[in-house]
């Protein structure tokens, strides 16, 4: 009898290292978790105003914001870890912090993309990293892990440190970005791993909103 050959590619064994280590669901939940981030790095390479136009910027909330956050709500069941889960908190942690940043800073859009960036790339990827690895887990919490933490302040900070390069409008030197930008994604890693009730996304979401407000204010200026 004959047997049909399928070659595989490296991205092909990437992707079945990935679902077996993490299995389907999980690897649907972080890419869901990643989709915002990457609206976040389009939209700080393209070009845009000194001040985006209210009308832009609602439209970008309501098609970049709420309707993905509507879609994850309307297909749940293709990534929720348990029947009994409600995505909502997770979700809200991205809407609300970031469509009140969007509306607020038009004129400094490198904030909510930021902000968008850090729960994306930071907090996915400490959650990522948690799960493929599964190394030591942090003394003050045995469900967080250092690879996590450290995934989260890595990826967290350079994926934030391009988007907030990119976007911005103001003449900024390399010191004021990292200063400005890397103490919050290393907060944000540590509280992260804090075991508390709130969801993560919330918690990281507003933290590093009022976060890189202050810094931005202190280091860079308005």
């Amino acid at each position: 009898m004959n047997r049909t050959v399928i070659h595989t590619g490296p991205a092909s064994s990437l992707f079945q290292i990935l679902v077996t280590r993490l299995g389907e669901q999980e690897l649907r939940r972080r890419l869901w978790h990643f989709f915002p981030g990457m609206i976040a790095l389009a939209l700080a390479s393209a070009p845009h105003r000194e001040t985006v136009r209210l009308w832009v910027m609602l439209t970008i909330v309501i098609c970049g914001i709420i309707a993905p956050a509507l879609a994850a709500i309307r297909y749940q069941r293709a990534y929720r870890r348990r029947v009994e889960e409600n995505p909502a908190p997770s979700i809200l942690g991205y809407v609300i912090p970031v469509s009140i940043l969007c509306l607020i800073f038009r004129s400094h859009v490198e904030i909510p993309l930021a902000v968008t960036t850090i729960i994306a790339f930071g907090d996915g990827s400490a959650t990522f990293a948690g799960l493929l690895a599964r190394g030591a887990r942090v003394p003050w919490n045995s469900d967080k892990s250092w690879a996590g933490m450290l995934a989260f302040m890595v990826f967290g900070s350079i994926a934030t440190c391009a988007v907030y390069w990119m976007a911005t409008n103001q003449p900024l030197e390399p010191t004021q970005m990292l200063l400005c930008v890397v103490p919050v994604v290393f907060c944000c890693s540590l509280l992260e791993t804090v075991p508390l009730r709130v969801n993560d996304n919330i918690t990281v979401g507003c933290v590093s909103s009022l976060l890189l407000i202050a810094l931005h204010t202190l280091i860079i200026g308005w």
